[in-house]
Order: structure tokens, then C-alpha cells, then sequence
């Protein structure tokens, strides 16, 4: 019955991370979108004032 209980318990725990992995690769996702986002709309900004500027929103 142990085992039983251990197999049980050991498929919840994966069943569970595999959804906290699922929403974490999500999050990322979306994350990453709004940076490349973010530094696109810098980088254009920048560039329209000053080159040297562009280059630095490149790194930052």
C-alpha cells in the first residue's frame, strides 16, 4: 500500500511541475516579447536623436 501511495504522491508532484513549468515558459514568453519590444521602440527613439545613443540602447 506504501508504494502505492509513494507512486501516487511522486505522479502529483510531476503533474504539478508540469504546469509550473508550462505558466514559468509562458511568462517568459511574454516577457521576452515585451523587451524585444521595448528596446525596438528605444532604439527607434534614439536613433531619431542621436546615433551614439543607439548604439548604447543596443547593450542596456
Amino acid at each position: 500500500m506504501s508504494g502505492l501511495l509513494a507512486a501516487k504522491t511522486i505522479a502529483a508532484f510531476k503533474h504539478l511541475f508540469n504546469y509550473i513549468s508550462v505558466a514559468y515558459v509562458r511568462l517568459f514568453n511574454i516577457y521576452s516579447m515585451f523587451i524585444s519590444h521595448y528596446r525596438k521602440s528605444n532604439i527607434a527613439h534614439y536613433s531619431s536623436n542621436n546615433s551614439v545613443s543607439a548604439k548604447f540602447a543596443v547593450f542596456f
